[in-house]
């Protein structure tokens, strides 16, 4: 741009170009341009897509300011009344660049579709701590339930239910789908309160569920990941607590 002015004009444009700089530092010192991120966007096009227009508006912006100071005798460029808002135009094109909007999450055009009614299997993979009710478990590691898991999808967010096979018991859930995987928290359990059950040492124990997810990847028609339970353990009739017993199972579904 710098040496398109020089070849037009010679020493005495150059010149000007340095007073026209001087006049634009001087009018937009004190003017505050609106930040076009924060202008709605009035042509329907998002403005993170725009950018090869913005960069037309810049050239057509600066070609303006040249040929308005062009046309000025040298030595006698004055205050432009328009320079302000030429150079605001140019600072919305520059903003609209450098603020555009950007995605902060999943939306429901780029997240993984797990809608429907699917067959799982959880596999039993590790128990861990649960006093003596723990200890009583940890020969049921390989143990399969089976069922089925019902997910309901509105863009990213889930709400789902199991239901075992076995005995019935049903949890609720809800969660968020990502790009090709979903996470699942328990909201309620038919089975999430447990009383009088019996370790092998006699001691009868409560225990109620603390958290319960499950997390799994999307390839297909089959899901595959993981299921994590925690419970609170207490003496049986008391809200004494004596551990925190930690099932680790491997999730995997199909339809």
């Amino acid at each position: 741009m710098v040496a398109g002015w020089r070849d037009a004009g010679g020493p005495g444009r150059l010149r000007q170009l340095r007073e026209v700089t001087n006049l634009v530092q001087e009018d937009v010192g004190d003017e505050t341009a609106p930040r076009q991120c924060e202008l709605p966007d009035t042509d329907g096009v998002p403005r993170d897509h725009a950018i090869g227009n913005d960069v037309g508006e810049i050239r057509h912006v600066l070609t303006e300011i040249g040929a308005h100071a062009a046309r000025q005798p040298i030595g006698q460029v004055k205050r432009i009344p328009s320079m302000k808002r030429l150079i605001v135009a140019l600072a919305l094109v520059v903003c609209s660049i450098s603020c555009g909007s950007s995605p902060t999450g999943p939306t429901g055009n780029d997240v993984v579709d797990v809608a429907g009614v699917w067959n799982f299997s959880a596999t039993l993979s590790s128990v861990t701590g649960g006093e003596c009710i723990g200890t009583t478990i940890q020969p049921s590691v390989g143990n399969v339930v089976r069922g089925t898991i019902s997910i309901t999808q509105t863009g990213a967010t889930l709400t789902a239910t199991t239901r075992a096979s076995t005995d019935g018991s049903s949890c609720t859930y809800t969660g968020t789908a990502g790009q090709n995987s979903f996470a699942l928290g328990w909201q309620t359990c038919d089975a999430g309160r447990q009383i009088g059950a019996t370790c092998t040492n006699g001691a009868r124990r409560d225990f109620n569920m603390v958290t319960n997810s499950i997390n799994a990847t999307k390839s297909g028609n089959t899901l595959a990941g993981t299921q994590a339970e925690s419970f609170n353990v207490l003496v049986a009739g008391t809200n004494t607590n004596v551990g925190v017993l930690v099932l680790n199972a491997n999730f995997t579904a199909s339809r």
